[in-house]
């Protein structure tokens, strides 16, 4: 693990040099051939690998458009928080590559939080745990992104009140810690609303988390914003029909529509579109807008 970063530093001011920076003869810090140096995320891919939190997918590939799993969430945050709580970001190995990333975030407790987000939003049944093979959902990596730095590391430079698409099962603790990556500048949303795109269940790619891994490690990285207001909102609906239990909420903004989603016990789908003004445009099976 390189040792850039100081914790001091981390929770004080920018610890390295601006991510876009090249080395002085314009060679980039890091071995990847998938990276062009024109590409939006260059420069976080380059400090993510120099700082040391996250690693190629092979000697010379980054694979910036692959999502990012639940294993390469766990360690990428264990990382950040042992370096923003004094410690080096060496993160020991155990019988698998993350397993000793998994037990660090769990006896920080971080990864039951996460868990219990991912439960309550998503409608997973008490028994799912997430596969560390599999991509990570936007919301499970932000919600472990979210405990990886002390709150007094994560000062407010917006002002985000709400996140349109999380759902209102989510518990007030989970939305809070959401929404604290919102007002410190690491999460901007999806679009103009600030929606984080809960119903993503494998498209964070590494090039996002990189993104994001940087933002929260060094300040400077970190973006103002304003989000527009939803001019409506999408309610949770409970037994909409007998034994029905149906949480609805905003997917995504698609040429002037807006895409809507609802799941159910089951976690089966079912989506709608309605327009800027909250009008529903294809309706889904039950009323949800008011």
């Amino acid at each position: 693990m390189k040792k850039q970063f100081l914790a001091a530093a981390l929770a004080a001011c920018l610890l390295l040099a601006g991510t876009g920076a090249a080395a002085a003869d314009d060679t980039p810090a890091h071995p990847f051939t998938d990276v062009p140096a024109d590409a939006w995320y260059a420069g976080t891919v380059e400090a993510a690998y120099r700082d040391g939190l996250m690693k190629g997918d092979s000697a010379t590939s980054f694979r910036p458009e692959g999502t990012v799993t639940v294993a390469e969430a766990w360690m990428i945050t264990a990382r950040l928080h042992s370096l923003s709580h004094g410690g080096d970001g060496n993160i020991p190995a155990g019988k698998a590559w993350y397993t000793g990333a998994q037990e660090y975030l769990r006896q920080q407790g971080i990864l039951d939080k996460a868990l219990q987000t991912l439960r309550e939003a998503q409608g997973y049944i008490d028994s799912y745990r997430p596969d560390p093979d599999k991509a990570a959902s936007r919301l499970y990596l932000a919600d472990l992104l979210s405990q990886a730095l002390p709150p007094e590391q994560l000062p407010a430079i917006n002002h985000v009140t709400a996140i349109p698409d999380l759902p209102a099962a989510a518990s007030a603790e989970g939305a809070a810690r959401l929404l604290t990556l919102y007002n410190a500048g690491v999460l901007t949303g999806k679009d103009e609303w600030g929606t984080l795109g809960v119903a993503d269940a494998d498209n964070v790619t590494r090039a996002e988390t990189a993104a994001m891994a940087v933002r929260l490690a060094e300040p400077a990285q970190r973006k103002a914003f304003t989000v527009r207001e939803m001019p409506f909102t999408v309610t949770r609906i409970d037994n909409a029909a007998p034994g029905l239990d149906i949480t609805m909420f905003l997917l995504e903004v698609q040429e002037g529509l807006i895409q809507c989603g609802r799941t159910t016990p089951d976690s089966n789908w079912r989506y709608g579109y309605i327009n800027t003004e909250g009008k529903p445009v294809i309706p889904l099976e039950y009323d949800w807008v008011s």
